[in-house]
Parts: C-alpha cells; sequence; structure tokens
C-alpha cells in the first residue's frame, strides 16, 4: 500500500496543530502562504495549485485547513487530475479527529 500525501492549501496559523493529520500520509508544504488573499483573481493560486496538485492520486488527501476559496480550488484541481476523485480531511472539534470525506464527481453526479 502507498502512503499518501496531505495537501494543505494554505499555511495554518501558529496556533492551530495539524500533527493529527499525518497519520494520513505525509504532510506537503503548505500550496499558500497564510498571507495569500484570492481578492481580485485566482489565477495566481490556480497556476501554483495546479502545478503542485498535478500528480495528485487516490492515496492523497487535501486538508480542509485556509481560505474556502483556496479550499475550493484544491478540491476542483485535484478533481480535475484524478479522475474527478479526491479525499478531504475534515476536523471535527467536538471528537478532536479528522474525518474522511470521499468525493467522487463522476459517480456522484444524477
Amino acid at each position: 500500500m502507498d502512503i499518501g500525501r496531505v495537501f494543505l492549501p494554505q499555511e495554518p496559523p501558529p496556533h492551530v496543530d495539524i500533527s493529527q493529520a499525518a497519520k494520513f500520509g505525509y504532510l506537503q508544504d503548505p500550496m499558500m502562504a497564510r498571507s495569500y488573499q484570492a481578492v481580485a483573481t485566482a489565477r495566481p493560486a490556480i497556476q501554483r495549485m495546479g502545478f503542485l496538485l498535478q500528480s495528485f492520486t487516490d492515496e492523497d488527501y487535501i486538508l480542509s485547513i485556509g481560505d474556502p476559496v483556496l479550499i475550493g480550488i484544491a478540491q476542483v484541481l485535484a478533481a480535475r487530475y484524478n479522475g474527478g476523485r479526491y479525499k478531504l480531511l475534515k476536523w471535527d472539534r467536538k471528537q478532536s479527529l479528522y474525518y474522511i470525506v470521499q468525493v467522487d464527481i463522476e459517480g456522484d453526479l444524477p
């Protein structure tokens, strides 16, 4: 079994501990700096994140952290490069653990 990678759309704040996400795979460097804001255009984020996600596979995850726009871009790009499929790690603060949300765009459409 291959060990996956965990992609971070944006650098987390210093007080946020994401160490539990490492049990799902290798934590990759954040794709975008904490200070990045997609205001007028998302093109810089799309280009950088697209380059970093072009090898995304079924073994990999997107960590749901950072600007919602960047999380959305990461999901779209991961799906594009992986046949419509990706897995998202979603933090549950009540249970203090990550849940896996599996998405298959092609398979889940009516």
